[in-house]
């Protein structure tokens, strides 16, 4: 007992007690709101440091929300189309894929990473009328939030169909580990996904059932 009372071996094991019985699910949604917050937090100390470069960053009323048709463009990634007529850069705001190049953060990610940009510009090349829907929003990047149609089809979805993408929860996914985005892209088109370099796997099929995983690491 201390002078006020209190007994902190008691505390200390109520700490440890309450840490093994809460499911991991709780930790991992914590963590998730944490790491928001710290975002949010990061991007607001910047914000007030150089007040001046993310003024000019935020929308404006000059920014042209009208539908506009691409003719011609250059694919970036899965989720970043340019305009070569104009030069603007589109981020889908629907849709976050695995990034490429030294962006991705393991070897998986950045194979799939580009395996979603030849998916992306795969559709678009098919498309015969494609629609952009800038949202009058623009992010850090300086990249205009929008929707892109494709024949009257939103390539957002498209690309989660297929496997491609998973839908963007304003924070990039965590796409390693064995429930990270490319376990949910394997979810998403029934694939049986195993990887041996970052652990992400799928057992599971899009109903429930178990399945067994493969003798070696497949692909989506």
């Amino acid at each position: 007992m201390s002078g006020l009372g209190i007994d902190w071996s008691l505390v200390a094991g109520a700490i440890i007690f309450a840490a093994i019985v809460t499911p991991w699910r709780v930790w991992r949604r914590l963590w998730r709101f944490v790491r928001r917050m710290l975002h949010r937090s990061r991007r607001r100390r910047r914000r007030l440091a150089t007040p001046g470069a993310y003024r000019s960053r935020k929308p404006a009323a000059a920014v042209d929300v009208s539908a506009v048709r691409l003719t011609r463009f250059w694919v970036i990634d899965g989720d970043t189309i340019k305009d070569n007529r104009t030069g603007a850069v589109y981020r889908l705001a629907n849709i976050d894929c695995p990034e490429t190049g030294e962006r991705a953060r393991c070897y998986r990610e950045r194979r799939h990473g580009e395996r979603a940009k030849f998916e992306g510009y795969r559709l678009l090349k098919g498309a015969r009328i494609i629609t952009v829907q800038p949202t009058g929003k623009i992010d850090s990047y300086g990249r205009f939030i929008a929707a892109i149609d494709l024949d009257g089809r939103d390539f957002g979805q498209s690309m989660i169909a297929r496997g491609f993408a998973v839908p963007w929860r304003g924070v990039r996914e965590d796409w390693c580990g064995p429930s990270g985005g490319l376990e949910m892209m394997a979810r998403s088109c029934s694939a049986n996904f195993w990887c041996k370099t970052c652990g992400a796997s799928s057992t599971r099929d899009q109903y429930g059932a178990e399945r067994p995983p493969p003798t070696a690491c497949g692909e989506l």
